[in-house]
């Protein structure tokens, strides 16, 4: 999360607002991610507490941390541990210039650009509210 703060901070004028992160909380209560996020200084991302959501259900989250990319369009384009990617911010400025991200993960028009599973990918490629 320290990471993110500092993208946020340092791409401010660049992203100019375009870029959000959120961060969804899996901790027992929301008064313990409040204080955690004061504490540690992390405005800049956004945060929920998942509560007794179906969120990580909904998306296949299965581990902490683990990232959700969309694209300009609202579209997941990238779901993942943030570790198999080379570089968020490089993946922010690439989608940001409308471009299709590429690497292990990277779903174009909705299929892995990496050889997967049907399972491990969504059923639809898009957030619904």
């Amino acid at each position: 999360m320290a990471h993110n703060q500092k993208m946020l901070e340092e791409n401010a004028e660049k992203w100019g607002g375009k870029v959000r992160i959120v961060g969804i909380s899996i901790d027992q209560g929301i008064d313990s991610v409040n204080k955690h996020v004061d504490a540690k200084k992390w405005g800049a991302v956004e945060h929920y507490f998942r509560d007794k959501s179906k969120c990580s259900e909904t998306y296949g989250v299965n581990g902490v941390p683990h990232v959700l990319l969309l694209d300009t369009k609202g579209r997941i384009v990238f779901k993942g541990h943030p570790a198999t990617r080379k570089s968020l911010e490089d993946d922010f400025n690439t989608l940001l210039e409308g471009k299709a991200l590429t690497g292990d993960g990277a779903w174009v028009d909705g299929a892995a650009s990496e050889a997967k599973t049907a399972e491990e990918k969504p059923e639809k490629n898009w957030i619904q509210n």
